[in-house]
């Protein structure tokens, strides 16, 4: 929900568009919950095999994987009758983000980097957010491009601290992901990503003229993060969720920010 509501503050801010608001938290929880479903679906072979996934519905059988697939289709038809209620122009958006939300669950299994795919794929709402406000012709690319970049670090960032839960299991049954990549320079690795988050925003910022209001904001969110990064114990379980949690209020953090452009 947060990178569609970051691209309409892009695109009109100081100005809460409630209607396209509405829409995409409806969306986003159709869609995302749709995900859900087909990740499970599709991993539901490697959860039984990890300590935090194992009860899963499908997991454990309690769910057949047609009633699963079949509740798929009707989370995807909710995500459809949203999709309908914006702009017909971001309509071809909707087909490239049920593709990249198709993709994803098989990345862990060929790369190390699965966390960079759902980057893209969660984030594309930045741009459904924008054209959703403005028609292509009127859109300044740069400053949109930069805060898509911002998001994909984010989601690289914050997917990696939720990897670091699994990261025994696994490396146990060959499971891949950045938390297994970066290893025991997790901590610096994460620094970098985040940092490129503000960069990127930081960019939008200058291209956009940003008034000292958002320089603070985005300064308290960084302050926040370092503290973040700071207290997280890649080897406690309970300590990278609570840093993964967190991680909405700097994206509300963000989209306050951009509403002060």
């Amino acid at each position: 929900m947060l990178p569609c509501w970051w691209g309409v503050a892009l695109a009109s801010p100081q100005k809460i568009n409630i209607k396209l608001l509405v829409l995409f938290a409806l969306g986003a929880t159709f869609m995302r919950s749709a995900g859900c479903t087909f990740n499970d679906l599709i991993d539901r072979n490697i959860d039984i095999h990890v300590n935090r996934t194992k009860l899963r519905p499908l997991a454990n059988k309690e769910i057949s994987p047609g009633y699963a697939f079949l509740f798929f289709i009707l989370q995807c038809l909710g995500g459809l009758i949203i999709l309908g209620c914006l702009p017909q122009r971001c309509w071809p958006l909707g087909l490239i983000g049920l593709v990249l939300l198709a993709i994803y669950p098989f990345m862990k299994r060929v790369t190390h980097w699965p966390q960079l795919v759902l980057g893209f794929a969660f984030n594309l709402g930045i741009i459904f957010g924008v054209v959703a406000v403005l028609p292509y012709g009127a859109i300044q690319w740069f400053p949109v491009l930069c805060l898509y970049g911002a998001g994909i670090f984010w989601t690289l960032g914050y997917d990696t601290i939720y990897a670091l839960q699994d990261k025994t299991d696994d490396l146990k049954i060959g499971v891949k992901s950045t938390a297994i990549y970066f290893g025991d320079t997790i901590k610096i690795a994460l620094s970098l990503i985040y940092s490129l988050v503000f960069v990127s925003l930081a960019l939008v910022g200058y291209w956009e003229n940003a008034n000292d209001i958002f320089y603070s904001l985005l300064g308290i969110s960084f302050f926040t993060t370092l503290v973040m990064l700071y207290r997280m114990n890649p080897h406690n379980e309970e300590n990278c969720q609570k840093a993964f949690n967190a991680n909405s209020y700097l994206g509300l953090l963000i989209w306050i920010a951009l509403l002060t452009l």
